[in-house]
């Protein structure tokens, strides 16, 4: 286990571990980690996050003094100057876990992070060498600095091939990038996000190959961009599940789109030759999600008859959404034309478009994103949407104000 026990801010460097990876935050800190040219690359069989933040250099002050590399600090390369990182995090792993962490990838509310007055000027290191955090017994994990490339597991690329460009108008990065470590073992691919933040104008999560299973639970999604995205040929023969259970998507893009891709020089099958089973449960969420500029669910690539929409059924479990929002649109590339598809193809049931209202404008404050009035009936004990009080709490000292998103 690597144990941050400082609230940093921290700079990224690359980890590998041979085995599990456990990169974690010490009870009663706020760790903060800058990404700024470059994501932080994370490869290993299983890898758990808790109780960290991640942010992009665009949404945070200057004052960054932490690094996580301890003899290379990436940011700064004179050739990389300027660039922004294709995702915040880029994982390789067959197991992924995500648990009380904060995501923030543009400045879509004003007032970000600030860098803590207790940071000292002195670099801290992912501790290889015991500064600024520590490992448990035994652990084998190192940051990029020390080992070889052929001393590592395979892990991600450093350019933006990993991802789909299409980052839509806010431009990347993503948030969450994963893909399978050993993409010809089929079994152990969990992917699972719970008590989460996600902040920002793109996805929340990018799937770059078949997981078995996808689950987010009280999670909040804020500003645009898809909650997933996935590759589209990596279903290619396989069934995607994903559950999401007392989740808000606020002000957002599509819960779900689909990438095909459209790189002339790389032979793909026709989209409609893909077969593959999607199924959604979404149990008690808020799908608040922009009818003017998205869908529920969305495909991304070549034009295409939409014979994957009867391949994808979704379950609703007192589930809300806008009155007005379509089920399904597709993006054509590279025109980059949006149209409505027809939703009947779609197996969807128990999701309630009801009049309901949040708390308050969009802030850093979760609870402004918790519903203060809704006419639906109600199915369970606990209104749909998130549990604030569950969420990372936002460090003492930080402000939480700032000009709304959209009053709503």
């Amino acid at each position: 286990m690597i144990l941050l026990d400082s609230d940093g801010p921290y700079q990224v460097a690359d980890i590998s571990s041979a085995g599990p990876l456990v990169l974690r935050g010490a009870d009663g800190r706020h760790p903060l980690v800058v990404i700024t040219d470059e994501p932080l690359r994370i490869w290993a069989q299983q890898v758990v996050l808790e109780n960290i933040r991640f942010v992009t250099q665009e949404a945070t002050p200057t004052r960054i003094a932490h690094g996580l590399s301890a003899t290379t600090n990436r940011a700064t390369h004179p050739a990389k100057a300027g660039r922004r990182p294709a995702a915040l995090l880029l994982v390789r792993s067959q197991s992924f876990a995500v648990e009380h962490c904060v995501f923030q990838t543009h400045r879509v509310i004003p007032v970000a992070t600030t860098v803590p007055a207790s940071a000292d000027k002195s670099i801290t290191t992912l501790p290889r060498n015991g500064a600024g955090g520590s490992h448990a017994p035994g652990d084998n994990q190192n940051s990029d600095t020390g080992r070889s490339h052929a001393d590592r597991p395979e892990g991600p690329s450093s350019t933006d091939e990993e991802l789909p460009v299409a980052w839509g108008a806010a431009g990347p990065p993503v948030a969450v990038a994963w893909k399978p470590l050993d993409a010809a073992e089929p079994m152990g691919r969990i992917v699972s996000f719970h008590n989460t933040v996600f902040v920002g104008q793109s996805t929340a999560v990018y799937l770059g190959g078949a997981a078995q299973h996808v689950s987010a639970g009280n999670c909040l999604k804020l500003g645009a961009g898809q909650m997933f995205d996935a590759a589209a040929e990596a279903l290619a023969g396989r069934t995607l599940r994903l559950a999401l259970e007392h989740c808000t998507l606020r002000d957002a893009g599509a819960l779900l789109r689909l990438i095909w891709p459209t790189v002339a020089d790389r032979k793909w099958p026709s989209p409609e030759s893909a077969s593959f089973q999607i199924t959604i449960n979404a149990t008690d969420c808020v799908l608040d999600i922009d009818a003017a500029q998205a869908a529920l669910l969305e495909w991304l690539g070549p034009p295409t008859e939409a014979a994957w929409l009867a391949s994808v059924e979704v379950r609703g479990g007192g589930s809300l959404i806008r009155p007005e929002l379509a089920l399904a649109a597709a993006v054509e590339l590279p025109s980059g034309r949006r149209r409505d598809l027809d939703g009947s193809r779609l197996a969807v049931e128990g999701l309630m478009a009801p009049t309901y209202r949040f708390a308050g404008p969009i802030r850093l404050d979760w609870t402004q994103s918790t519903l203060s009035f809704c006419d639906a009936p109600r199915t369970a004990a606990l209104p749909p949407g998130i549990d604030a009080s569950q969420l990372p709490a936002w460090p003492a000292g930080v402000a939480r104000s700032g000009q709304p998103v959209r009053e709503k």
